[in-house]
């Protein structure tokens, strides 16, 4: 009986590590500029690079040690130093994680993402209680699944309605943030977002988001001349 309930509390205490840290590789899939985006976590470093849409990796690396991590509200706060200033403190978001599938990057401005003193990072985060928007990461192991699932070129009509209603749903998400936060979230961000929103519907519809836009766009050129879904496309794909 001890020996059962020593292994139940051990499996309790790993269980709170992980949902207070983040381990191994993340992927992230973003538009045409960075493609797919991998965080690597271990307890002491993260490293942030680029890979292109068959993941083989780019040239590209950005490492940082990390200084603290502070959870607060449900979120994981990352102060880390490196890349190109390292007397600077920067703020990586991490809300909705779920230890072994994925989590989500939130947006913050420059204000809120760049430091003098680590102090002013954790009186930030000490106050911070907006819910933000962000992009969504998958774990490794959600990324060799995706492989097994269904191509775009495949989507149905229906599927593709519920497609459009995710991607109004994000917009409007967003909309509604940006216009209740005083601008707190990074500049360009809304192109990132949209893309890496519409990868994450896909998903939800059982189809693999590993494409290209090219391929991303062929999903509405394939139902462009369908006039029942005119209004629906407009609302989530038209831009004034």
């Amino acid at each position: 009986m001890r020996l059962i309930l020593s292994t139940l509390l051990l499996f309790a205490a790993v269980q709170s590590i992980a949902q207070n840290e983040l381990k191994g590789k993340w992927y992230c899939f973003s538009f045409k500029i960075y493609k797919v985006i991998e965080y690597s976590f271990d307890s002491t470093n993260v490293v942030m690079g680029m890979l292109d849409w068959d993941l083989t990796k780019q040239p590209v690396t950005d490492p940082a040690r990390i200084i603290r991590i502070v959870k607060n509200r449900g979120n994981l706060y990352y102060l880390i130093k490196g890349g190109q200033d390292t007397s600077v403190v920067s703020l990586l978001l991490f809300s909705s994680v779920k230890s072994d599938s994925s989590f989500v990057l939130s947006t913050t401005s420059d204000g809120h993402t760049n430091y003098d003193e680590l102090v002013d990072a954790l009186a930030f985060i000490q106050a911070d209680t907006l819910q933000r928007p962000g992009l969504i990461f998958y774990s490794e192991k959600q990324l060799h699944r995706f492989k097994t699932l269904r191509g775009v070129s495949t989507i149905t009509k229906e599927n593709y309605k519920k497609y459009l209603l995710g991607l109004i749903q994000a917009r409007q998400e967003f909309e509604k943030f940006a216009s209740n936060s005083n601008s707190d979230f990074g500049p360009m961000f809304f192109a990132g977002y949209l893309p890496n929103q519409a990868r994450k519907v896909l998903v939800s519809l059982g189809y693999n988001p590993l494409i290209d836009d090219e391929h991303l766009f062929r999903i509405d050129e394939k139902f462009k001349d369908d006039k029942s879904l005119k209004e629906l496309r407009d609302k989530a794909l038209k831009f004034e």
